[in-house]
């Protein structure tokens, strides 16, 4: 016997999302291969009705991270993203915390190397803008909406620094629709 289990509600509004992202530490940013490796902390939050409870006294539970296997979540991946590595030591890097409402926060510590095309014609005085896309894998604006936090989408430490760059605020924060092509 063959059973399918849906994680997913697909007959309402789409899932909104609401992330934001903390800049621990940049590595290098370099000019051949046209990357930049950085470490982060990526927040995820979302409410899934299903998982909210009345029977327990606080306001949120955190969980173990293998739970994380037993819910549904986000499929947010960097577009742009040329490496990655999630953190383990000395346990999982991740944050799962369950609130009353059925609010669900989501925080991973990674490691990226993410592509950043560079014109250098007016090396070493030029200017780059180095992006992050952020996008779903498999799901379409109908079911799934990232948005950006509204206070502090973008936090960078405090005690961040760029010995040959100078690190400027955020911009065009926003949405960017893609459309493809799959097969059926």
């Amino acid at each position: 016997m063959f059973h399918i289990v849906l994680f997913f509600h697909f007959l309402g509004p789409p899932v909104n999302v609401t992330c934001n992202i903390f800049i621990n530490s940049f590595g290098s940013i370099t000019e051949t291969p046209m990357d930049y490796r950085l470490n982060v902390f990526l927040r995820q939050q979302w409410n899934d009705p299903r998982l909210a409870y009345k029977e327990y006294p606080d306001d949120s539970l955190d969980l173990d991270p293998s739970m994380l296997d037993s819910i549904w979540k986000p499929d947010l991946f960097f577009a742009n993203e040329k490496g990655a590595n999630f953190h383990e030591v000395t346990t999982d890097n991740k944050l799962l915390r369950i609130f009353q409402n059925g609010n669900v926060l989501y925080s991973i510590r990674l490691t990226l190397i993410l592509s950043c095309p560079m014109d250098l014609k007016n090396f070493p005085m030029d200017t780059q803008t180095c992006t992050m896309q952020l996008e779903s894998f498999g799901y379409t604006m109908n079911d799934l909406i990232f948005q950006w936090l509204d206070e502090g989408p973008m936090q960078v430490a405090d005690d961040l620094v760029l010995p040959q760059f100078v690190l400027k605020e955020e911009k065009d924060l926003g949405y960017c629709t893609k459309h493809y092509n799959t097969v059926e």
